[in-house]
């Protein structure tokens, strides 16, 4: 994380370190759930909420960021192939992490992977905006438009936060 004037980065310094938290993201995610399942949420005490939630937010950002068009430079073809792959990883990801945290009763599961498809959502569009030359400035009035109805619905279900927060 760095502060570059009005713009915070969040990322990784490595393309290694990112496969390696994807990998040890989805671990922990998998062990988190099957543990769960085999011996009840009493087992995990107080970290089955923090493992759930930290576990998706960490594979999530970086699938997030190894699946932007704009991750890797390379020859078009190599490019292409490499993103539709990492695309479809990163959809199954979220949609697994959703499918599972709702059938195994975790709600922080479910919502760091329903807030993620929509940030994921958000950046394919984007990029198709920017690849397509449309007018930018259209582009960040669609984004605020979108900033403000999220902030709103928010407000309506302040559950959708505070289940992040705490065991269900």
């Amino acid at each position: 994380v760095g502060c570059r004037g009005l713009c915070w980065v969040v990322g990784f310094h490595s393309k290694r370190a990112v496969e390696r938290v994807c990998a040890t993201s989805a671990l922990l995610l998998a062990s988190h759930l099957a543990v769960r399942e085999a011996r009840g949420r009493a087992a995990l005490g107080p970290f089955d909420s923090p493992l759930s939630v930290v576990g998706a937010l960490t594979l999530y950002l970086a699938l997030l960021i190894v699946s932007s068009l704009y991750y890797e430079r390379g020859r078009r073809a190599e490019k292409r192939t490499r993103y539709a792959l990492l695309n479809l990883a990163t959809m199954a990801a979220l949609l697994l992490g959703a499918a599972g945290g709702w059938v195994c009763g975790v709600p922080g599961l479910a919502n760091t992977a329903t807030t993620f498809t929509v940030l994921w959502l958000v950046e394919k569009y984007a990029e198709l905006h920017l690849e397509a030359r449309w007018n930018g400035w259209f582009l960040l009035l669609l984004l605020s438009l979108s900033a403000y109805k999220g902030a709103l619905w928010m407000h309506d279900h302040p559950a959708f936060v505070a289940s992040m927060f705490g065991s269900s």
